[in-house]
């Protein structure tokens, strides 16, 4: 269950990121170094950011830790434009919440009344010591510390197979001490390209593997609308399932296309609102030359993918999209049915064409010792949902029913034993 491309796209996606963009042509002056790895909750001492999580709401934030000890602008205090910060004060350090600002608004007593939205995301955090912490402190990984050389270089870009990227800056006279850590800070990384030189450039690379979704066959730029054509894989997505079970389905594959910062065609999105253009993909089955297109005016793509997805907005986006195929044969005796969110938890439930046996399901400890051993696995997709639901506060929970005897076996992760298992995978 879960689909492998979301795993390989990730790492794709971060891979194309640091190498396209040229963050050491961008930025001559501090040639900042990028750094890739599995997972950034084990590799680093992420507690530094007290359990502060980007794009989630400034309701959620308020409601996880109180309300801001200040409001801030941006562009006075840290010449980020266009941004508030949502300031929490620590006795060790101070958290600052980068919110975008999407109508102007009046510092009053240390509250910005017109800008506190509950339904505005935190985009990215910052942690900043009072005082310097070690590297080797921050840096858990030995082979990630090794990595970084005694050179002219004081920041580091460290990012994972979720998505996420962690940027420290060292000190200038000491470079075994970090003066501040950001979580999911990318602005460094937009860079500003055409329309048609971008269209021209990945014509040269096509075909391009979309992982077990199928592959771009083609993209061209029609004057304001880019066409993307999709040779799909039909045991994953039946069109008659597609059209007449799904009817939001353009929706579904839209937005694991264009979502901001983590779709498949994300370093396309704010090219396309920039312009002004639309989008038109095209699903076809090269087998039977089946094909279904949609077309997304500008406005209708603007008002869906300017933005970044929420947490819980992205968990139920990629369950949709997970479910267009269900239920999901994934061997001969195993089916996964349809996955949902149901009381704080992600329910993800197996129907198994057999009864249970061997000492591995007599014990419940077993079998969730099991689970575990399967979601440290780093070529398991299934750990996509298990960061999701960390970041939501959600718990996970796997229910195998058995044919034969008719019995439900339940494996359970509370929300705490899924922070704890996120720092183990």
């Amino acid at each position: 269950m879960g689909r492998v491309f979301v795993r390989l796209l990730s790492l794709a996606i971060m891979i194309c990121t640091f190498v396209s963009c040229g963050i050491v042509d961008m930025i001559k002056a501090e040639q900042p170094v990028s750094i890739n790895t599995s997972n950034v909750y084990k590799d680093l001492d992420m507690d530094v950011f007290k359990g502060f999580v980007d794009k989630m709401t400034v309701g959620e934030l308020i409601r996880a830790h109180g309300r801001p000890d200040s409001i801030l602008d941006a562009n006075e205090e840290a010449m980020v434009e266009g941004y508030d910060i949502y300031q929490y004060q620590y006795p060790d350090c101070t958290i600052d919440c980068y919110v975008p600002r999407k109508v102007d608004g009046k510092l009053i007593g240390g509250i910005l009344e017109d800008t506190l939205k509950m339904n505005e995301l935190v985009d990215y955090i910052y942690y900043e010591p009072n005082k310097s912490i070690k590297l080797k402190s921050f840096v858990l990984n030995d082979s990630i510390s090794q990595l970084i050389p005694q050179g002219k270089s004081v920041v580091y870009y460290i990012g994972d197979s979720f998505n996420n990227i962690v940027r420290f800056r060292l000190a200038k006279d000491n470079k075994g001490e970090i003066l501040n850590v950001a979580l999911n800070d990318i602005s460094i990384f937009e860079e500003e390209k055409k329309l048609s030189a971008i269209v021209s450039e990945w014509n040269s690379k096509l075909p391009i593997s979309l992982g077990d979704l199928g592959y771009l066959d083609a993209i061209n730029l029609n004057k304001k609308e880019i066409c993307f054509n999709i040779a799909i894989n039909d045991s994953l997505l039946n069109f008659d399932k597609l059209t007449s079970e799904n009817p939001l389905w353009e929706q579904i594959i839209g937005d694991r296309l264009f979502e901001k910062g983590r779709g498949l065609f994300n370093w396309l999105t704010s090219v396309v609102i920039s312009e002004g253009a639309g989008v038109k993909f095209m699903l076809f089955n090269k087998n039977n030359h089946e094909s279904i297109s949609k077309n997304i005016d500008y406005s209708s793509f603007k008002r869906r993918y300017e933005l970044a997805f929420s947490n819980i907005r992205r968990l139920e986006s990629f369950i949709r999209y997970e479910n267009l195929p269900y239920p999901c044969k994934l061997f001969d005796e195993i089916v996964c049915e349809k996955i949902e969110i149901k009381d704080g938890y992600l329910v993800l439930p197996f129907t198994i064409d057999g009864e249970p046996q061997d000492e591995l399901y007599d014990n419940m400890d077993n079998l969730k010792q099991h689970d575990i051993d399967l979601l440290r696995d780093t070529a398991n997709p299934d750990r996509n949902y298990l960061f999701l639901c960390y970041k939501c506060k959600f718990g996970l929970k796997k229910q195998y029913y058995y044919t034969f005897t008719e019995e439900t076996v339940e494996v359970v992760f509370s929300p705490e034993e899924v922070k704890q298992l996120i720092k183990q995978m």
